[in-house]
C-alpha cells in the first residue's frame, strides 16, 4: 500500500509502514500489529546497572517546524468590570480571604 500522493494523514503512513514490515508474509502480521500497537516485550541494557524490562513500540507523532502560538482573545472581546487580569489565582484568593 503505498502512498501516491504528497498529502496524507497519519494513519496512512501508519499502515504503509505495517505493510513495508510484513511485506509479503502474513504469518508476521500479529507480530507487527503488536509493534504498531501495544508493544514488544524486550529487555535494555543500562550503561554500568542491569538490564530493564519494557517494550518496544513504533509510534508516529507529528511535530511541527513551528510552536503553536498562544491564542490571545480579541480586543473588543469584553472584559468584567471591575477585574484585574495581572492578578494570580493566590491573590485573588488571598483578597476574597481579607473581604468576605
Amino acid at each position: 500500500m503505498p502512498i501516491a500522493h504528497s498529502t496524507f494523514k497519519v494513519s496512512e503512513l501508519a499502515a504503509a509502514l505495517k505493510q513495508k514490515f510484513l511485506g509479503e508474509a502474513t504469518d508476521n502480521e500479529a507480530a507487527v500489529n503488536q509493534l504498531f500497537g501495544s508493544g514488544v516485550e524486550c529487555e535494555i541494557l543500562v550503561p554500568y546497572k542491569n538490564w530493564q524490562t519494557g517494550k518496544v513500540r513504533i509510534s508516529l507523532e507529528f511535530c511541527p517546524d513551528t510552536p503553536p502560538q498562544p491564542q490571545t482573545p480579541p480586543a473588543s472581546y469584553p472584559q468584567p468590570s471591575g477585574v484585574n487580569p495581572d492578578l494570580s489565582l493566590d491573590e485573588i484568593r488571598r483578597m476574597r480571604a481579607e473581604n468576605p
